[in-house]
């Protein structure tokens, strides 16, 4: 038997039957037939020219029509097809375990959804990935420390101005990391809480992203005491 003819009738077979039902009209009358899933109809010579049209035939070498229903007979015997005859020149030829070779499309949404064994599912607290062909584990990520103030920095007024300088990095579309947020604090600490005030005040006032140092020439004039000398405490008086 040629068994390239045989596997060429077989995957016909497979590409032609029908992935849903439909009605079919005998030629010549006016019967409707059903044609279920996985069968279609064909006839003796429909299925020869099907599978060698006349434009094909130079080039392989034509076996005659009924060699070729002798293959179609042998695929029944085999157990991979059923006919049935519907009248004397049509066929009904059916593929068994058609949903083998062609799952519906409920049948795949479903097993799609189902998770496997080497798929994790929702209530896990790590998520797979796959990155440049390898498979990487990421964790979910905890919710970071809030940020201490240090203690010299501790006050309503640094507090304040804090939160105005936050509010003025959110406006800029450059909100500060709780990291960042803590070298800033760092900083600040060790100019002590003066020049820390006055220095985010600089830094909001003018939509800086850091903060500097102020200068003196930027620090408020602060009230010198001067020592009393021997001609004051003579002036004084309790008046």
């Amino acid at each position: 038997m040629n068994h390239d003819g045989l596997c060429r009738l077989w995957i016909y077979c497979l590409l032609t039957a029908n992935w849903k039902p439909k009605d079919w009209t005998i030629p010549g009358t006016f019967t409707p037939i059903s044609i279920p899933r996985g069968s279609f109809i064909c006839g003796r010579k429909s299925l020869h020219e099907a599978l060698y049209p006349k434009t094909d035939r130079r080039e392989v070498q034509t076996p005659a029509e009924s060699t070729v229903w002798r293959w179609l007979m042998a695929l029944k015997d085999m157990g991979c097809l059923k006919l049935q005859n519907v009248n004397n020149r049509c066929t009904l030829v059916s593929v068994v375990k058609y949903d083998t070779y062609q799952p519906n499309k409920k049948e795949m949404r479903t097993s799609n959804e189902q998770p496997t064994d080497n798929q994790p599912t929702t209530n896990e607290q790590a998520t797979r990935t796959t990155k440049e062909g390898k498979k990487v584990i990421r964790k979910e990520e905890t919710p970071a420390a809030p940020v201490v103030i240090p203690e010299n920095l501790n006050t309503t007024v640094f507090k304040e101005t804090l939160e105005e300088f936050r509010q003025m990095r959110k406006e800029i579309r450059k909100p500060m990391t709780p990291t960042a947020e803590k070298a800033v604090l760092k900083k600040l600490a060790a100019w002590g809480i003066d020049k820390a005030v006055v220095a985010l005040e600089k830094s909001t006032a003018s939509q800086w992203q850091g903060v500097f140092e102020p200068k003196p020439e930027d620090m408020p004039a602060v009230a010198v005491s001067r020592v009393p000398t021997d001609q004051d405490l003579l002036d004084w008086s309790p008046d």
